[in-house]
């Protein structure tokens, strides 16, 4: 699935399909205190289609993973394979 606006593919890895909206109570104080606290997530996130994201994630078009050799070794695979992409859609 491009990118739906642009049609520019996703390139990467899929993602967790996990939203960051954390709403927190902190009751007595909180736990920091002896209290209680609660963490929780109201908000339902979907894809364009309509379709659950948490749990799911966005899946690229072009998968290229990262590993720990070539973060020791300064590579960034992900960048590398952006500008070949890039390069192929210049040719006539």
């Amino acid at each position: 699935m491009h990118w739906v606006t642009c049609n520019i593919p996703i390139l990467g890895e899929p993602t967790y399909g996990i939203n960051g909206n954390a709403s927190f109570i902190h009751l007595l104080g909180g736990n920091k205190k002896d209290g209680v606290s609660v963490v929780f997530t109201g908000m339902k996130v979907t894809q364009h289609d309509g379709s659950l994201l948490r749990g799911v994630g966005i899946q690229p078009d072009i998968l290229v993973p990262v590993s720990i050799d070539t973060i020791k070794q300064g590579e960034d695979t992900q960048l590398q394979k952006a500008i070949e992409y890039l390069l192929l859609q210049l040719e006539p």
